[in-house]
């Protein structure tokens, strides 16, 4: 027996209506070997086969492929959707590659819209920060002044003290009665003289704190002026992109009803699961949605445009550049 009927015998069990598909599919038999290699097989042989016309082997070889789809039962196998008979799927899938060019400059412009109002955040932080440090600066002012009339409230009371103590010198009868009077008023007038300084100390300190509050504000004001720019430059870029965002919809609106809305609905999940990237080309073996190989047995049958055909790692549509462009 020879090796193609031999393949034939492992899946049906050499019956004559396998012998007969195998002639009809001829090429097709290495793909249905790939298929007989794994859990299928053992699917295939328990299934029996009854004498099939030339047209029957293929719709059930079809079906049996739907199958492994949706049961899962082949890793390797690439997905499907549904049959897509009565289409142009090599003009859908050039709707798709046009609707994805948009969809991704979509997906940018959003993306950056999203940051824009984490920008407008730290400037608004960054200015109330100088706007905070402003007001420790008057705040600190307030301190010193107040200190300062502390100061002269406590030096009113010695000097009240020394006249008080002053207008007793006279009343005194022993000498040694007014020498002590006349230490304490020494002692007074010595506390005053500190309190002075003090106070000539907080007059300083106020100066200068004023002096710079008053440069502060003239900064903040320039700062004010570059924080309003910077932010007016962020709020225009918004509203550019949401102009950008508009005009390109109206363009994706005009493919949207030239493609069907089973692959339209497919896309948009696609879409919505894979970072805006629904769609992408096959190049050298790989796909360019997540890098992964693709099996020649996969690319043929994306060449054939019967059926949308996906990644079987990313899940992405694949197409092939030079032939749905």
């Amino acid at each position: 027996m020879g090796s193609d009927e031999q393949r034939e015998s492992r899946l049906v069990g050499g019956s004559p209506a396998c012998r007969q598909a195998g002639t009809l599919l001829g090429p097709a038999m290495s793909f249905i070997d790939f298929w007989a290699e794994g859990s299928f097989l053992k699917r295939v042989t328990a299934f029996t086969v009854k004498e099939l016309q030339p047209g029957d082997w293929l719709s059930w070889l079809e079906r049996h492929i739907h199958i492994v789809k949706v049961r899962g039962s082949n890793p390797l196998s690439p997905i499907y959707m549904k049959s897509m008979a009565g289409l142009d799927l090599k003009t859908q899938l050039g709707n798709l590659i046009r609707l994805q060019a948009l969809d991704t400059e979509i997906y940018g412009l959003r993306q950056e819209k999203e940051i824009k109002p984490a920008e407008i955040k730290v400037l608004d932080e960054e200015f109330e920060a100088k706007k905070q440090h402003l007001a420790e600066l008057e705040k600190n002012l307030l301190d010193v002044q107040k200190q300062r009339k502390e100061k002269e409230l406590e030096l009113a009371t010695k000097e009240e003290s020394v006249k008080k103590l002053q207008g007793q010198l006279y009343q005194l009868k022993t000498n040694k009665e007014y020498q002590a009077m006349l230490q304490q008023i020494g002692d007074a007038k010595a506390d005053g003289s500190v309190i002075e300084d003090k106070i000539l100390e907080l007059f300083n300190a106020a100066d200068a704190a004023k002096a710079e509050i008053e440069a502060e504000k003239q900064k903040l004001q320039e700062e004010e002026k570059v924080f309003k720019a910077k932010k007016g430059v962020v709020e225009a870029r918004i509203k550019e992109i949401e102009s950008q965002i508009t005009e390109i919809e109206a363009k994706r609106g005009q493919i949207l009803p030239l493609i069907d809305p089973k692959i339209m609905a497919q896309y948009e999940r696609i879409l919505g699961s894979r970072d805006g990237l629904a769609i992408v080309s096959v190049k050298s073996n790989s796909c360019l949605g997540c890098n992964m190989f693709v099996p020649a047995q996969v690319i043929n049958l994306i060449k054939m445009y019967e059926n949308i055909i996906t990644c079987e790692v990313c899940n992405r549509i694949l197409y092939i550049e030079d032939e749905a462009a």
